[in-house]
Protein backbone atom coordinates (compact mmCIF):
# COMPACT_ATOMS: atom_id res chain seq x y z
CA UNK A 1 0.00 0.00 0.00
CA UNK A 2 1.25 3.53 -0.72
CA UNK A 3 2.60 5.53 2.18
CA UNK A 4 0.17 8.19 3.34
CA UNK A 5 1.32 11.29 5.19
CA UNK A 6 -0.84 13.69 7.10
CA UNK A 7 -0.69 17.37 6.13
CA UNK A 8 2.30 19.20 7.57
CA UNK A 9 3.81 15.85 8.72
CA UNK A 10 7.49 15.27 7.92
CA UNK A 11 7.83 12.69 5.17
CA UNK A 12 11.50 12.78 4.16
CA UNK A 13 12.51 10.39 6.91
CA UNK A 14 9.77 7.97 5.83
CA UNK A 15 10.98 8.05 2.24
CA UNK A 16 14.63 7.60 3.17
CA UNK A 17 13.84 4.85 5.69
CA UNK A 18 11.65 2.99 3.19
CA UNK A 19 14.26 3.34 0.44
CA UNK A 20 16.98 2.12 2.79
CA UNK A 21 14.94 -0.87 3.97
CA UNK A 22 13.84 -1.68 0.43
CA UNK A 23 17.43 -1.64 -0.83
CA UNK A 24 18.75 -3.69 2.08
CA UNK A 25 16.08 -6.38 1.90
CA UNK A 26 16.32 -6.80 -1.89
CA UNK A 27 20.06 -7.07 -2.43
CA UNK A 28 19.69 -8.25 -6.02
CA UNK A 29 18.87 -4.62 -6.81
CA UNK A 30 22.50 -3.77 -6.01
CA UNK A 31 23.48 -5.29 -9.37
CA UNK A 32 21.33 -2.69 -11.10
CA UNK A 33 22.66 -0.08 -8.71
CA UNK A 34 26.23 -0.95 -9.70
CA UNK A 35 25.62 -0.14 -13.36
CA UNK A 36 23.36 2.85 -12.65
CA UNK A 37 26.19 4.37 -10.59
CA UNK A 38 28.21 5.01 -13.74
CA UNK A 39 25.53 7.21 -15.27
CA UNK A 40 25.09 9.26 -12.11
CA UNK A 41 21.30 8.98 -12.30
CA UNK A 42 19.53 10.50 -9.32
CA UNK A 43 22.68 12.13 -7.92
CA UNK A 44 21.79 15.72 -8.69
CA UNK A 45 24.31 17.16 -6.23
CA UNK A 46 26.93 14.72 -7.55
CA UNK A 47 26.44 16.24 -10.98
CA UNK A 48 27.05 19.68 -9.50
CA UNK A 49 30.20 18.53 -7.71
CA UNK A 50 31.41 16.93 -10.94
CA UNK A 51 30.80 20.18 -12.79
CA UNK A 52 32.81 22.14 -10.22
CA UNK A 53 35.57 19.51 -10.29
CA UNK A 54 35.69 19.50 -14.08
CA UNK A 55 36.00 23.26 -14.16
CA UNK A 56 38.75 23.18 -11.52
CA UNK A 57 40.63 20.51 -13.46
CA UNK A 58 40.21 22.53 -16.63
CA UNK A 59 42.10 25.58 -15.33
CA UNK A 60 45.64 24.10 -15.31
CA UNK A 61 44.94 22.30 -18.60
CA UNK A 62 43.96 25.44 -20.53
CA UNK A 63 47.54 26.03 -21.62
CA UNK A 64 47.55 22.63 -23.35
CA UNK A 65 44.34 23.24 -25.29
CA UNK A 66 44.60 24.53 -28.83
CA UNK A 67 40.91 25.40 -29.15
CA UNK A 68 37.61 25.06 -27.29
CA UNK A 69 36.88 21.94 -29.40
CA UNK A 70 39.41 20.14 -27.20
CA UNK A 71 36.78 20.25 -24.47
CA UNK A 72 34.64 17.75 -26.41
CA UNK A 73 35.20 14.23 -24.99
CA UNK A 74 37.29 12.07 -27.31
CA UNK A 75 38.31 14.94 -29.61
CA UNK A 76 41.88 15.11 -28.30
CA UNK A 77 42.24 11.32 -28.59
CA UNK A 78 41.11 11.31 -32.22
CA UNK A 79 43.39 14.25 -32.99
CA UNK A 80 46.34 12.39 -31.42
CA UNK A 81 45.57 9.25 -33.42
CA UNK A 82 45.47 11.21 -36.68
CA UNK A 83 48.76 12.91 -35.85
CA UNK A 84 50.85 9.89 -34.82
CA UNK A 85 49.26 6.85 -36.49
CA UNK A 86 50.79 5.64 -39.79
CA UNK A 87 47.24 4.80 -40.92
CA UNK A 88 45.19 7.70 -39.51
CA UNK A 89 41.94 6.93 -41.34
CA UNK A 90 41.94 3.23 -40.45
CA UNK A 91 43.01 3.96 -36.86
CA UNK A 92 40.32 6.59 -36.45
CA UNK A 93 37.64 4.28 -37.83
CA UNK A 94 38.81 1.43 -35.58
CA UNK A 95 38.85 3.69 -32.54
CA UNK A 96 35.40 5.05 -33.39
CA UNK A 97 34.01 1.52 -33.91
CA UNK A 98 35.40 0.16 -30.64
CA UNK A 99 34.34 3.26 -28.72
CA UNK A 100 30.88 3.02 -30.25
CA UNK A 101 30.49 -0.64 -29.30
CA UNK A 102 31.66 0.05 -25.77
CA UNK A 103 29.34 3.03 -25.40
CA UNK A 104 26.42 1.02 -26.79
CA UNK A 105 26.96 -1.79 -24.27
CA UNK A 106 27.55 0.72 -21.50
CA UNK A 107 24.39 2.65 -22.40
CA UNK A 108 22.28 -0.49 -22.48
CA UNK A 109 23.49 -1.73 -19.09
CA UNK A 110 23.18 1.62 -17.32
CA UNK A 111 19.88 2.74 -18.81
CA UNK A 112 18.32 -0.69 -18.37
CA UNK A 113 19.45 -0.68 -14.73
CA UNK A 114 17.83 2.70 -14.14
CA UNK A 115 14.50 1.44 -15.47
CA UNK A 116 14.82 -1.78 -13.50
CA UNK A 117 15.44 0.08 -10.24
CA UNK A 118 12.54 2.47 -10.75
CA UNK A 119 10.10 -0.30 -11.68
CA UNK A 120 11.28 -2.61 -8.90
CA UNK A 121 11.14 0.11 -6.23
CA UNK A 122 7.63 1.09 -7.30
CA UNK A 123 6.39 -2.53 -7.25
CA UNK A 124 8.05 -3.32 -3.93
CA UNK A 125 6.50 -0.22 -2.37
CA UNK A 126 3.12 -1.51 -3.57
CA UNK A 127 3.61 -4.92 -1.94
CA UNK A 128 5.08 -6.97 -4.81
CA UNK A 129 8.40 -8.81 -4.75
CA UNK A 130 9.96 -8.68 -8.24
CA UNK A 131 13.05 -10.84 -8.69
CA UNK A 132 16.13 -10.05 -10.76
CA UNK A 133 14.74 -11.51 -13.99
CA UNK A 134 11.53 -9.51 -13.67
CA UNK A 135 13.50 -6.37 -12.92
CA UNK A 136 15.64 -6.99 -15.99
CA UNK A 137 12.53 -7.31 -18.15
CA UNK A 138 10.90 -4.20 -16.68
CA UNK A 139 14.09 -2.22 -17.24
CA UNK A 140 14.52 -3.36 -20.84
CA UNK A 141 10.99 -2.54 -22.00
CA UNK A 142 11.20 1.29 -21.76
CA UNK A 143 14.89 1.35 -22.72
CA UNK A 144 14.68 3.70 -25.71
CA UNK A 145 12.49 6.26 -23.96
CA UNK A 146 14.67 6.30 -20.84
CA UNK A 147 17.75 6.52 -23.07
CA UNK A 148 16.24 9.53 -24.83
CA UNK A 149 15.58 11.24 -21.51
CA UNK A 150 19.08 10.55 -20.18
CA UNK A 151 20.67 11.61 -23.49
CA UNK A 152 18.77 14.91 -23.48
CA UNK A 153 19.77 15.60 -19.87
CA UNK A 154 23.42 14.70 -20.42
CA UNK A 155 23.48 16.60 -23.70
CA UNK A 156 22.13 19.76 -22.07
CA UNK A 157 24.67 19.46 -19.25
CA UNK A 158 27.50 18.82 -21.74
CA UNK A 159 26.57 21.85 -23.84
CA UNK A 160 26.43 24.01 -20.73
CA UNK A 161 29.83 22.69 -19.63
CA UNK A 162 31.40 23.30 -23.06
CA UNK A 163 30.02 26.85 -23.22
CA UNK A 164 31.30 27.58 -19.72
CA UNK A 165 34.65 26.00 -20.52
CA UNK A 166 34.84 28.06 -23.72
CA UNK A 167 34.31 31.24 -21.72
CA UNK A 168 37.03 30.14 -19.32
CA UNK A 169 39.29 29.36 -22.27
CA UNK A 170 38.99 32.84 -23.73
CA UNK A 171 39.15 34.40 -20.26
CA UNK A 172 42.53 32.73 -19.68
CA UNK A 173 43.71 33.94 -23.07
CA UNK A 174 42.45 37.55 -22.87
CA UNK A 175 42.49 38.18 -19.09
CA UNK A 176 39.49 40.44 -19.53
CA UNK A 177 37.23 41.58 -16.66
CA UNK A 178 34.10 41.27 -18.78
CA UNK A 179 35.15 37.77 -19.71
CA UNK A 180 35.44 36.91 -16.02
CA UNK A 181 31.95 38.28 -15.40
CA UNK A 182 30.61 36.31 -18.35
CA UNK A 183 32.24 33.16 -16.98
CA UNK A 184 30.64 33.64 -13.54
CA UNK A 185 27.22 34.22 -15.09
CA UNK A 186 27.54 31.26 -17.43
CA UNK A 187 28.68 29.06 -14.53
CA UNK A 188 25.57 30.04 -12.56
CA UNK A 189 23.46 29.19 -15.58
CA UNK A 190 25.29 25.86 -15.93
CA UNK A 191 24.55 25.06 -12.29
CA UNK A 192 20.87 25.81 -12.76
CA UNK A 193 20.75 23.72 -15.93
CA UNK A 194 22.45 20.82 -14.14
CA UNK A 195 19.86 20.86 -11.34
CA UNK A 196 16.83 21.26 -13.58
CA UNK A 197 17.87 18.70 -16.19
CA UNK A 198 18.79 16.13 -13.53
CA UNK A 199 15.45 16.49 -11.77
CA UNK A 200 13.56 16.42 -15.06
CA UNK A 201 15.43 13.26 -16.05
CA UNK A 202 14.46 11.56 -12.77
CA UNK A 203 10.79 12.55 -12.90
CA UNK A 204 10.39 11.91 -16.64
CA UNK A 205 11.97 8.45 -16.28
CA UNK A 206 9.51 7.64 -13.51
CA UNK A 207 6.62 8.67 -15.76
CA UNK A 208 8.01 6.50 -18.57
CA UNK A 209 8.66 3.42 -16.44
CA UNK A 210 5.69 3.56 -14.07
CA UNK A 211 3.01 5.28 -16.18
CA UNK A 212 4.27 3.95 -19.55
CA UNK A 213 4.17 7.50 -20.89
CA UNK A 214 5.73 8.59 -24.15
CA UNK A 215 8.94 10.60 -24.29
CA UNK A 216 7.34 13.97 -24.97
CA UNK A 217 4.44 13.40 -22.57
CA UNK A 218 6.81 12.32 -19.79
CA UNK A 219 8.94 15.43 -20.22
CA UNK A 220 5.87 17.68 -20.11
CA UNK A 221 4.55 15.89 -17.02
CA UNK A 222 7.98 16.08 -15.38
CA UNK A 223 8.15 19.83 -16.01
CA UNK A 224 4.67 20.34 -14.55
CA UNK A 225 5.60 18.26 -11.50
CA UNK A 226 8.89 20.11 -10.97
CA UNK A 227 7.34 23.55 -11.40
CA UNK A 228 4.66 22.62 -8.84
CA UNK A 229 6.96 20.95 -6.30
CA UNK A 230 10.29 22.69 -6.93
CA UNK A 231 10.88 23.54 -3.27
CA UNK A 232 10.41 19.99 -1.96
CA UNK A 233 12.59 18.76 -4.82
CA UNK A 234 15.44 20.99 -3.67
CA UNK A 235 14.92 19.79 -0.11
CA UNK A 236 15.07 16.18 -1.30
CA UNK A 237 18.42 16.91 -2.95
CA UNK A 238 19.72 18.22 0.38
CA UNK A 239 18.37 15.20 2.29
CA UNK A 240 20.05 12.70 -0.04
CA UNK A 241 23.27 14.71 0.03
CA UNK A 242 23.35 14.57 3.83
CA UNK A 243 22.60 10.85 3.71
CA UNK A 244 25.46 10.32 1.27
CA UNK A 245 27.85 12.30 3.46
CA UNK A 246 26.80 10.39 6.60
CA UNK A 247 27.25 6.99 4.95
CA UNK A 248 30.57 8.06 3.48
CA UNK A 249 31.84 9.21 6.87
CA UNK A 250 30.68 5.96 8.47
CA UNK A 251 32.43 3.97 5.75
CA UNK A 252 35.71 5.85 6.29
CA UNK A 253 35.55 5.27 10.04
CA UNK A 254 34.74 1.60 9.49
CA UNK A 255 37.69 1.16 7.13
CA UNK A 256 39.98 2.85 9.65
CA UNK A 257 38.89 0.39 12.34
CA UNK A 258 39.26 -2.61 10.05
CA UNK A 259 42.66 -1.42 8.86
CA UNK A 260 44.21 -1.70 12.34
CA UNK A 261 44.80 -5.50 12.27
CA UNK A 262 45.84 -5.33 8.61
CA UNK A 263 48.45 -2.66 9.37
CA UNK A 264 49.67 -4.69 12.34
CA UNK A 265 50.15 -7.79 10.20
CA UNK A 266 51.75 -5.68 7.48
CA UNK A 267 54.31 -4.28 9.92
CA UNK A 268 54.87 -7.80 11.26
CA UNK A 269 55.58 -9.03 7.74
CA UNK A 270 58.13 -6.24 7.27
CA UNK A 271 59.74 -7.07 10.63
CA UNK A 272 60.14 -10.77 9.81
CA UNK A 273 61.12 -9.85 6.22
CA UNK A 274 58.39 -11.98 4.69
CA UNK A 275 57.74 -10.68 1.19
CA UNK A 276 54.94 -13.20 0.68
CA UNK A 277 53.09 -11.94 3.75
CA UNK A 278 53.56 -8.29 2.78
CA UNK A 279 52.44 -8.80 -0.84
CA UNK A 280 49.55 -11.00 0.26
CA UNK A 281 48.32 -8.40 2.75
CA UNK A 282 48.62 -5.64 0.15
CA UNK A 283 46.57 -7.64 -2.32
CA UNK A 284 44.04 -8.61 0.34
CA UNK A 285 43.70 -5.04 1.56
CA UNK A 286 43.30 -3.70 -1.98
CA UNK A 287 40.68 -6.33 -2.81
CA UNK A 288 38.81 -5.61 0.43
CA UNK A 289 38.76 -1.86 -0.23
CA UNK A 290 37.60 -2.43 -3.80
CA UNK A 291 34.84 -4.81 -2.68
CA UNK A 292 33.60 -2.41 0.02
CA UNK A 293 33.68 0.52 -2.41
CA UNK A 294 31.73 -1.33 -5.10
CA UNK A 295 29.16 -2.72 -2.64
CA UNK A 296 28.67 0.61 -0.86
CA UNK A 297 28.41 2.56 -4.12
CA UNK A 298 25.90 0.09 -5.56
CA UNK A 299 23.85 0.17 -2.37
CA UNK A 300 23.81 3.96 -2.18
CA UNK A 301 22.76 4.28 -5.81
CA UNK A 302 19.97 1.80 -5.16
CA UNK A 303 18.86 3.81 -2.13
CA UNK A 304 18.92 7.10 -4.03
CA UNK A 305 17.01 5.90 -7.07
CA UNK A 306 14.52 4.07 -4.84
CA UNK A 307 14.19 7.24 -2.76
CA UNK A 308 13.54 9.38 -5.82
CA UNK A 309 10.95 6.84 -7.04
CA UNK A 310 9.14 6.89 -3.70
CA UNK A 311 9.42 10.67 -3.62
CA UNK A 312 7.96 10.91 -7.13
CA UNK A 313 5.11 8.63 -6.06
CA UNK A 314 4.47 10.90 -3.09
CA UNK A 315 4.23 13.95 -5.35
CA UNK A 316 2.01 12.22 -7.91
CA UNK A 317 -0.28 10.43 -5.44
CA UNK A 318 -0.34 13.03 -2.68
CA UNK A 319 0.48 16.63 -1.87
CA UNK A 320 3.83 16.86 -0.06
CA UNK A 321 4.55 19.97 1.93
CA UNK A 322 8.02 21.49 1.96
CA UNK A 323 9.95 21.57 5.22
CA UNK A 324 10.10 25.35 5.00
CA UNK A 325 6.31 25.52 4.76
CA UNK A 326 5.92 23.07 7.65
CA UNK A 327 8.30 25.17 9.75
CA UNK A 328 6.35 28.29 8.88
CA UNK A 329 3.10 26.53 9.80
CA UNK A 330 4.60 25.40 13.13
CA UNK A 331 5.77 28.92 13.94
CA UNK A 332 2.35 30.36 13.16
CA UNK A 333 0.65 27.78 15.38
CA UNK A 334 3.08 28.38 18.23
CA UNK A 335 3.51 32.15 18.16
CA UNK A 336 0.75 33.41 15.89
CA UNK A 337 -2.84 34.12 16.69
Amino acid sequence: MPIKHAPHAPFYRHIVADAWRLSWEHKHLWIFGFFATFIGFGGVYEMLFKAYRDQADLVPALALLASPLDLVPGFVTIKTIVRFSPYPIASTLLFTLLAGLFLALFAWMTVMSVGALIASARKISRGSHPDFAEGLKMGAEPFWRVLGIVALAKGAALIAFILTGTNLFYLAADRDMWGALLFVLSFIVMTAIAVVTSLLAVYASCFVVVKNAGLRASLVSAWDLLSTHWLVSLEMILVLMLLDLAVGLAAVLGLLVLSVPVVFLFMLGIAVKSRILVIGLMMLGGAAIMAVTVALGSFLTTVKISGWTLFWSEMVDGKPVAKVHRLTHWLKERFGR
